[in-house]
């Protein structure tokens, strides 16, 4: 009888335990084998690094997943680096100008893509649809870097602008140009820095005086009108069809430089061309097709064409550059005139004299036009 007892009570304890231990293995959750990391669901800061977060889908880039996460986070890192315009830089005295100050930010932007380095891969991370990876760059060693690419290429550049300094006062002015060109190209990719360095035997700010250097030398370029006005009649060439404008320096012809032309009220030929042997550029009007009496025709030098036929190859961010300086023009006035018409009628009517208002008739509609 006691046995009996003994084994239902047994029997009712290690079932009350069975089922104990039943509902404790359904409130164990199931943890990720391999979780998200912090950094992808939350972007990590630090004061002292750069940070890049990289991500790519498998699904979309099956065969280059890697490669293209790198290049977003690269990306990224570099989206942080702050483009500050320094007070004493030649980006700033564009940008006070109103010039195209925020194509060059972009430019350097860029150019930061290109010539980071030093900085480290912290992490990385998949499943299989993304790829995740984390880069950080030391704003420490990001600050010394660019410093010895500065350094470098002031180096570099001052060596140009000796020579461009060098023909400027030898009256070689395409040479002084090649120069500076050469200079301006180097220094690009750091338009925002002061730059502030020794330069024969002072201390300077090279962006601004490379800007200060050709904005200088093209105004001592000179062009000018060989005549500065001409008398045309409608519907008429000019006398010898030919507008001429002299270019100079220091009162010497300038060969082989470019100018540009243009007309608001008709078609020239050619709009560009360069100097001749004697320094002179002409172009062409084939006819006064407008009536309004005092019509313009403009020329200039060419800076941006000079540029592109002189280095190779050219820089989109060195063409607006020279566009914003201010060249030297010229202008020829075209005095325009109706022509002088006479008429003279003689009129019959079945052979015999007729008099009619036809000569009224046409002398009222030419002066209404």
């Amino acid at each position: 009888m006691i046995s009996n007892r003994f084994a239902a009570v047994f029997l009712f304890v290690a079932t009350l335990f069975f089922a104990g231990c039943g509902g404790a293995k359904k409130q164990v959750e199931t943890v990720p084998t391999n979780p998200k990391p912090d950094w992808a669901t939350q972007r990590p800061t630090d004061p002292n690094y750069y940070i890049g977060v990289g991500i790519a889908s498998k699904m979309i880039h099956a065969n280059d997943f890697q490669t293209i996460a790198k290049k977003n986070a690269l990306e990224d890192m570099v989206g942080e680096i702050n483009v500050r315009v320094n007070a004493n830089s030649m980006l700033f005295s564009f940008e006070q100008n109103g010039r195209a100050g925020d194509e060059f930010k972009s430019f350097t932007k860029i150019t930061a893509l290109e010539q980071v380095e030093n900085f480290e891969v912290v992490d990385s991370w998949e499943n299989d649809q993304e790829f995740w990876i984390l880069y950080r760059l030391s704003k420490a060693q990001y600050a010394r870097d660019k410093q010895k690419r500065i350094n470098t290429a002031l180096e570099e550049a001052k060596a140009f602008a000796e020579i461009a300094i060098t023909n400027e006062k030898n009256g070689n002015i395409l040479e002084a140009f090649d120069g500076y060109f050469k200079t301006l190209q180097i220094i690009e990719p750091y338009l925002s820095e002061s730059l502030e360095t020794d330069f024969k035997g002072e201390k300077v700010y090279f962006g601004a005086l490379v800007q200060q250097s050709i904005e200088k030398l093209t105004q001592e370029v000179n062009i000018q009108a060989k005549s500065s006005a001409y008398d045309v009649f409608w519907g008429q060439r000019l006398s010898n069809g030919e507008l001429a404008f002299s270019v100079s320096m220091r009162g010497k012809p300038v060969i082989s430089f470019p100018v540009v032309f243009s007309f608001d009220h008709g078609r020239i030929r050619p709009k560009s061309i360069k100097t001749n042997a004697s320094g002179v550029a002409t172009t062409s009007l084939d006819k006064v097709r407008e009536t309004d009496a005092i019509q313009i025709v403009k020329s200039k030098i060419d800076l941006v064409d000079l540029y592109n036929n002189r280095i190779e190859p050219p820089d989109e961010v060195i063409t607006q550059i020279l566009n914003g300086f201010a060249a030297p023009e010229s202008k020829i006035i075209l005095n325009v005139r109706a022509p002088r018409v006479y008429i003279q009628t003689h009129e019959t009517l079945f052979g015999k004299k007729y008099a009619s208002n036809l000569a009224n008739i046409a002398k009222d509609q030419l002066l209404k036009a």
